[in-house]
């Protein structure tokens, strides 16, 4: 059976509130769970990164009815879509500050160099700010 993977960065609405913030991670993780999502959504200074993983039409219309018409955020950039064998996540997980919570450092940088993102560093660099981008890419 294939899963499907959606990975993509977007910018936090300047409104977004902490409560708010805090509800999106814990709907996220519950929903995803509840689902057989996989996959993993950080926040840090403004922007999101997340990766799903999972029934390809489930994941999709996740993505494309309430993640990208969700006005909390915007400047929506996909960074892959494709189709897997085994997902790469075990689990759902939410971190509200990556350098704030340990999430697993290692396995991102994994998921990162399994699928080339740094290959195409100017968009994937330019919308990840500099401490996010720093923690995923150093040794």
């Amino acid at each position: 059976m294939m899963i499907y993977e959606i990975c993509y960065l977007s910018k936090a609405s300047p409104h977004l509130t902490n409560d708010e913030l805090k509800n999106v991670l814990e709907k996220t993780t519950h929903y995803n769970n509840s689902n057989g999502i996989t996959g993993v959504l950080l926040f840090s200074s403004g922007i999101f990164f997340q990766v799903l993983e999972g029934d390809e039409t489930l994941v999709t219309n996740l993505f494309c009815n309430k993640i990208m018409k969700d006005t909390r955020h915007s400047d929506v950039y996909v960074i892959l879509r494709k189709n897997t064998k085994v997902p790469f996540f075990s689990g759902y997980s939410s971190k509200i500050n990556t350098s704030q919570q340990h999430i697993e450092v290692a396995q991102l940088k994994k998921y990162i160099e399994k699928n080339n993102i740094l290959n195409n560093p100017d968009r994937f660099r330019r919308l990840l700010i500099p401490h996010l981008t720093t923690m995923l890419t150093s040794s």
